[in-house]
């Protein structure tokens, strides 16, 4: 029997995604993303805190238009991204 790992809901991974867009707009690294959306209260799609590395991933494979961890489509992904 495998155990079901607690996840995010669709509605606040898409906030985290939107989040993360705004803060590809400043000038901060990874890191500095990471914990400003840990001081915000927002979590990974494991309900864990976030490092560099996951938004380092997050970013790649947005840009990319690779499904996401975040259980999004290329093409939900994009529009998750463009509505600001």
């Amino acid at each position: 029997m495998t155990k079901k790992v607690p996840q995010l809901n669709q509605a606040e991974s898409d906030r985290s995604i939107k989040r993360i867009k705004q803060l590809l707009d400043t000038d901060l690294t990874y890191k500095e993303m990471a914990d400003k959306l840990n001081s915000e209260g927002f979590k990974t799609i494991r309900l864990a805190q976030w490092t560099a590395l996951n938004i380092r991933q997050v970013i790649w494979k947005l840009r990319h238009q690779e499904r996401s961890w975040y259980g999004l489509s290329a093409t939900r992904a994009a529009l998750v991204v463009s509505a600001n």
